[in-house]
């Protein structure tokens, strides 16, 4: 996949859609409930065109007046706010199953990157992160075009810069992964030490995973192979072991949905044989939605 080919097709049909800013914030008691705050603090940082859905109080009437044109007014505080896409790039996520046109990777590697540009469009400082089992490595965080292409090569090659960014700053974080490095249950403990004590920033999981791994379609004896070591396992009778599979899969799902559910993190399952863009969009209406 040629990423950037990707996005040039894509991005274009999202460009009406917006992530709902208001996910941002501490709270974990309602998606609608912390908005960014315009106004938070009384520092003028800068003005900005205004985008459809900006608090109307912070428009400036008398800037209208001069120019004809409708700006918001930014100030320190919504200037040092932060979205960050975290993007798991662990061997596992390679994975690309007989029905899909893109790998896991390649699918997240589009999400993370459609996220990153929506929060470009709508003037907010974002980062990407890159994270491999213990490693993460990061990219310092922009709100520029250049800055957005920066992150894309940076995908594209999969090598950043080795210092961690800190999620203290970031009160609204993606993570865009299988989930497949450890139990459930220890999924789900991750996911709350990641959201924070308190729910103090929003954590929104896009889970995903490729339809061969939800509906295991194979039938006949077949070899897998160990993603992470690149080990070829004994041939197994697939029919003989598939009710068991999915049984665990769904198991997995179900622990993760509920654990995410009552800490009050946003969970999404994105299979990779949606349409980006479809899975995109249903996302963001679903975090319209919820109340």
């Amino acid at each position: 996949m040629n990423l950037k080919d990707e996005l040039k097709r894509i991005l274009p049909a999202l460009a009406t859609s917006r992530i709902g800013l208001h996910a941002a914030g501490g709270s974990t008691t309602g998606l609608h409930e912390h908005r960014w705050r315009y106004g938070f603090s009384h520092e003028f940082a800068e003005h900005r065109d205004y985008v459809p859905g900006d608090d109307l109080r912070q428009l400036d009437w008398k800037a209208f007046a001069r120019t004809d044109r409708l700006h918001s007014k930014r100030f320190r505080d919504e200037s040092n706010r932060l979205g960050h896409v975290l993007l798991d790039t662990a061997a596992g996520m390679n994975f690309r199953g007989g029905n899909s046109g893109l790998s896991k990777l390649e699918y997240a590697k589009l999400l993370g990157a459609a996220i990153l540009w929506m929060l470009l469009r709508d003037r907010e400082r974002f980062a990407l992160s890159l994270l491999d089992g213990e490693e993460r490595r990061s990219f310092p965080p922009g709100n520029r075009p250049s800055d957005w292409q920066r992150l894309i090569d940076g995908l594209e090659e999969l090598h950043g810069a080795a210092e961690p960014i800190s999620m203290e700053n970031a009160p609204l974080t993606f993570f865009v992964s299988d989930l497949l490095f450890d139990e459930p249950d220890q999924v789900v403990e991750t996911l709350r030490r990641m959201q924070g004590k308190r729910g103090r920033r929003r954590l929104l999981v896009l889970h995903v995973l490729d339809p061969a791994e939800l509906e295991f379609p194979f039938r006949e004896f077949t070899q897998f192979r160990d993603m992470k070591t690149s080990t070829s396992l004994p041939a197994v009778e697939s029919a003989r072991i598939r009710n068991t599979y999915l049984q665990e899969a769904e198991r997995f799902l179900e622990t993760v949905r509920i654990g995410c559910r009552s800490a009050g993190i946003v969970y999404e399952l994105f299979r990779t044989d949606v349409p980006v863009v479809d899975a995109l969009k249903r996302f963001l209406g679903d975090l319209e939605t919820v109340r």
